[in-house]
């Protein structure tokens, strides 16, 4: 059904995107990196569906080409706190650490309980062997209600 809705509503990218989530949820992630490249194909000029193509490149293994993707759609939606935090997210698989640093404290900046964005960056300034202001981010993260165990795994 998802194929044929496609053929006769293609210019709806939010069901496109969905197929997308779908997809990755179902662990087709090639799947899903093809139907984010059509969308993308579709709407190259739309900051989810640069985000999303971007999200899907990373998952995929593509990092860096999935970075330039991501920062298309930052420079579409630079108040788009979820993009924003997603490429909080793509620096740090990156290993731009310095960058990760920059951009989470801008989303800190615009939104002081923001516990992702302190997370996110507790974890950039513990990989640069900042552990003291990693062990601060991370708990203004917890304060904030953000369970940082993940964030604390070793790469």
């Amino acid at each position: 059904m998802a194929l044929i809705w496609t053929q006769y509503c293609p210019d709806d990218n939010r069901f496109l995107l969905l197929l997308v989530d779908i997809d990755l949820a179902l662990g087709e992630n090639i799947k899903a990196l093809r139907r984010a490249r059509y969308a993308y194909q579709q709407y190259p000029e739309n900051e989810y569906v640069l985000e999303k193509y971007g999200s899907v490149l990373l998952i995929n293994g593509f990092v860096y080409e999935g970075l330039e993707y991501i920062e298309q759609a930052v420079s579409i939606a630079p108040g788009d706190y979820g993009i924003l935090i997603n490429y909080c997210s793509s620096l740090l698989e990156a290993r731009r650490f310095r960058e990760a640093v920059k951009a989470c404290s801008a989303v800190i900046e615009k939104d002081h309980k923001n516990g992702i964005a302190f997370a996110l960056r507790g974890k950039a300034y513990r990989s640069m062997g900042i552990l003291t202001q990693a062990e601060e981010d991370f708990g203004e993260a917890r304060s904030l209600g953000v369970g940082v165990d993940e964030f604390l795994v070793r790469e």
